[in-house]
């Protein structure tokens, strides 16, 4: 399975009022942050705007780029055991 098949098969645990970004894409820019060097929601934001031109294009961001919150949002709300058993399939 190809990872961006994997994210697409990741429950969403936000709840639907107020989603800016797809989980697909926050899940890609956390990904990408990660193997880059950028641990913690704030180096994450920091590595997203240090690459903004790129992922707004790509992800097609209409909002501009998360912020700090959005990914520590996320990484709180993730189930992490279901996440690494998914992995490991």
């Amino acid at each position: 399975m190809e990872l961006a098949e994997f994210f697409q098969q990741v429950r969403d645990p936000r709840r639907p009022q107020g989603q800016r970004f797809s989980l697909s894409a926050l899940l890609w820019m956390t990904f990408l942050a990660i193997t880059s060097g950028y641990t913690g929601p704030q180096k994450m934001a920091q590595f997203g705007r240090s690459n903004a031109a790129f992922f707004t294009a790509y992800f097609g961001l209409r909002h501009g780029l998360p912020s700090y919150g959005a990914f520590r949002d996320l990484l709180q709300a993730l189930d992490k055991d279901a996440l690494a058993q998914a992995f490991d399939r």
